[in-house]
C-alpha cells in the first residue's frame, strides 16, 4: 500500500520540477487521469484512501504530460486537502504549495476558471480579500457556471462582514440545488453551511431548522462534515438538542475529531442550560458523557468565547462545569 504523505510529496515535487509545456497538445491520457483524480478528491470526505488514489493518478499524469493545467489544478486540491490539521489549520507550507500549484495551472491556462476559484480560496487563507475578489472576478469573466464561484463570493463577503451580499450569493448557490455532479453537490452543501452560519448569528431558528432538512436531503451519504459543520452553527445559535442530535448523526457517518469536539461542547451547553433551570439530575448524564471525551477548557473555548443571545447567560455556568 502506498504511503499517502510520500505519494503527495511525489506529486508536489514532480509538479515543481516539471518544465513548462512547449505548446505540444496534451495527450488525452493525462487529462483522463486528472479527471479520475478529481472524482477521487470530490469523494474524499475524510477517507485517506481517496487522497492516496488521487496522488497515484496525478503522479502518473505528470509523468505522462507536464503541460496539462487540469493536472496541476487537481494536484493543488490534493495538496490542500491532504494538508489539513483541523478545520482551516494546515501543516506548515501547505497553503504556499497550494498557491504555487495553482499559479502553475494558470501559467498554462490563464482562463482556467477552477484555478481562479481555488486561487481565491488561497487568498482567503492568506487574509487578502482584495486579491480574493480579483481572483473571483477573473473566474466570472470566463463565463463559468460553476456553483463554487457563488460559494466563493459568499465566503468573501462573509469574511468582510457584508451579511447581505454573503446571504445573496449563498442563496443563489442553494437555489441551484445539489444538481447532478458530486462537485456541484458539495458546493450546494457548502452554501447551506454558509447560510447556517449567517442564520446562527441572527438567531433565526426557523431558517436553521429548514437548513437541517435541506442538508440531510442534499448531502452525499458519506459526508459527515456537512452535518458536523451545521451542528456547530446550531450550537452557536443555542439550539443544543439539535446540535447534539446532528453531531451524533455526523459521528455515525465518520468518527472524527472536530465532530467529537462539537458534540462535547453541545453536551456541556445543554447541561449548563439544565443546570440553570435547576434540573441537576437531567444534566448529570450529559456532563458525564461530555467529560468522558477528555477535552480541556482551552479546547472548548472556541465554542464559547463569545455568546449569542441564548448562549451568553450560560457562560458563567460553563466556566464552572468544564474541567
Amino acid at each position: 500500500m502506498i504511503n499517502f504523505r510520500s505519494a503527495l510529496m511525489t506529486v508536489i515535487l514532480a509538479a515543481y520540477l516539471a518544465p513548462l509545456s512547449n505548446g505540444i497538445a496534451a495527450p488525452a491520457s493525462a487529462g483522463q487521469l486528472a479527471l479520475e483524480a478529481k472524482e477521487a478528491l470530490d469523494t474524499y470526505y475524510g477517507n485517506q484512501a481517496q487522497l492516496t488514489r488521487a496522488a497515484e493518478l496525478l503522479s502518473r499524469a505528470i509523468a505522462e504530460n507536464k503541460g496539462d493545467a487540469s493536472v496541476y489544478v487537481q494536484a493543488a486540491r490534493l495538496t490542500i486537502k491532504g494538508g489539513h490539521v483541523v478545520a482551516t489549520q494546515f501543516r506548515p507550507g501547505t497553503v504556499d504549495a497550494y498557491g504555487e500549484l495553482l499559479d502553475r495551472a494558470l501559467s498554462l491556462d490563464p482562463r482556467n476558471s477552477k484555478a481562479h476559484i481555488l486561487k481565491a480560496e488561497y487568498f482567503h487563507y492568506k487574509g487578502d480579500y482584495v486579491a480574493e475578489r480579483a481572483a473571483l472576478d477573473k473566474a466570472q469573466e470566463t463565463g463559468t457556471k460553476d456553483a463554487w464561484l457563488l460559494v466563493g463570493y459568499g465566503r468573501l463577503y462573509l469574511g468582510l462582514g457584508d451579511v447581505n451580499r454573503a446571504f445573496a450569493y449563498y442563496s443563489k448557490a442553494r437555489a441551484r440545488g445539489p444538481e447532478k455532479s458530486l462537485e456541484q453537490r458539495n458546493a450546494y452543501v457548502a452554501a447551506l453551511n454558509g447560510l447556517a452560519a449567517l442564520a446562527a448569528d441572527s438567531g433565526d431558528e426557523k431558517a436553521l431548522r429548514e437548513l437541517i432538512d435541506a442538508t440531510r436531503r442534499g448531502r452525499d451519504s458519506r459526508d459527515a462534515w456537512a452535518l458536523g459543520n451545521l451542528a456547530s452553527s446550531l450550537l452557536w445559535a443555542g439550539m443544543f438538542d439539535e446540535a447534539i442530535a446532528l453531531s451524533r448523526e455526523a459521528l455515525r457517518t465518520m468518527n472524527y475529531g472536530a465532530g467529537r469536539l462539537t458534540l462535547t461542547a453541545a453536551l456541556f451547553a445543554k447541561a449548563a442550560e439544565l443546570t440553570l433551570a435547576g434540573k441537576h439530575a437531567a444534566a448529570a448524564p450529559l456532563l458525564s458523557e461530555a467529560r468522558d471525551y477528555g477535552y480541556s477548557k482551552s479546547a472548548m473555548s472556541g465554542h464559547f468565547n463569545v455568546g449569542t443571545a441564548k448562549v451568553a447567560p450560560l457562560l458563567p455556568i460553563l466556566k464552572t462545569i468544564i474541567e
